[in-house]
């Protein structure tokens, strides 16, 4: 139909709800080489540091295309510039921003790369990398709904010693009660639980 693929996928939500997790899953489903990186391992306090390892990060992943880079944190990086005077570091940030603008929209439209970036702050997010042409789309992932809690609760629990044959109606009860849970808040809570059944 003449469409391009999309050039990014941005993963919006509030922290602990899968954002990192749906990327590994998206790494094993794919089948393709997979190259992850936070944010933050890019901004150092000397120059031209976090330019150079972005070029490396993309230059690897072209060299095994088609591939997925995932970016966790990518606030860190990406953070809207400012017009007020700047310190080394947040020069340094910028400028590691302009080069994944540059691997992302420069001469390279057909090297297959998908980049895949994570965050729960969006609003801090630079305009230019939420254009058209780089970050495509933006998938929300908020709380899971009471369904989505009981299969969390169930997956946490498989190696839990709790009572199967009331199994269903406990999980669905803590569901039920456990409202604005994140999946790392659920996890935790059954965590917490088994430790103070032993303590």
């Amino acid at each position: 139909m003449g469409a391009h693929p999309m050039r990014g996928v941005l993963l919006e939500g509030p922290p602990g709800t899968g954002k990192t997790l749906l990327a590994k899953a998206m790494a094993g489903e794919a089948g393709i080489p997979f190259y992850s990186a936070n944010g933050a391992e890019f901004v150092e306090m000397f120059q031209g540091v976090a330019a150079a390892r972005i070029r490396s990060l993309f230059r690897a992943a072209r060299k095994n295309s088609p591939s997925i880079i995932f970016i966790d944190e990518i606030d860190a990086i990406g953070k809207a510039r400012s017009n007020g005077p700047t310190d080394s570091g947040t020069q340094e940030r910028e400028q590691g921003l302009l080069q994944l603008l540059t691997e992302m929209d420069g001469f390279f439209q057909n090297d297959r790369v998908l980049v895949v970036g994570a965050t729960n702050r969006v609003d801090a997010l630079d305009d230019a990398l939420l254009r058209p042409g780089r970050f495509d789309r933006t998938i929300y992932m908020g709380r899971p709904s009471p369904t989505n809690r009981l299969r969390i609760l169930q997956v946490h629990t498989k190696n839990k010693p709790i009572d199967r044959s009331n199994e269903d109606a406990l999980l669905r009860q803590i569901a039920d009660l456990a409202i604005g849970f994140s999946g790392a808040e659920l996890a935790n809570l059954l965590n917490e639980g088994a430790i103070l059944a032993v303590s």
